[in-house]
């Protein structure tokens, strides 16, 4: 998708420093953090919403939270993701957020 950013992120085309990656998915931090931790899983295949997704894109999501959680050594963590019209990006993407509570408590 030419429009797409997450399609330009995941494809070199923007300045945006990739955290991880593997075959399937990278991680950046997010641009605007909404809690100390937070990143974004981006499949790089264009994927519309988690109800296109396929098992074996999942199982590498799977493995990118695992290995960010135990880098991290996070307590835990919140996974969230959006669909449909609830999108700001046409383009699957998981957040990883840690520390939510904390801010929560303030």
């Amino acid at each position: 998708m030419d429009d797409c950013i997450f399609c330009k992120i995941v494809t070199g085309e923007t300045d945006t420093n990739v955290e991880m990656e593997n075959d399937r998915v990278v991680l950046i931090k997010e641009a605007r953090p909404l809690a100390p931790v937070h990143y974004l899983i981006i499949p790089k295949d264009h994927i519309k919403d988690v109800t296109e997704l396929e098992t074996y894109v999942w199982e590498d999501v799977r493995k990118m939270i695992t290995n960010i959680s135990t880098k991290l050594k996070l307590d835990g963590f919140r996974l969230t993701t959006y669909a449909g019209s609830a999108e700001l990006v046409n383009h699957l993407s998981f957040h990883l957020l840690s520390g939510v509570n904390d801010i929560e408590k303030k």
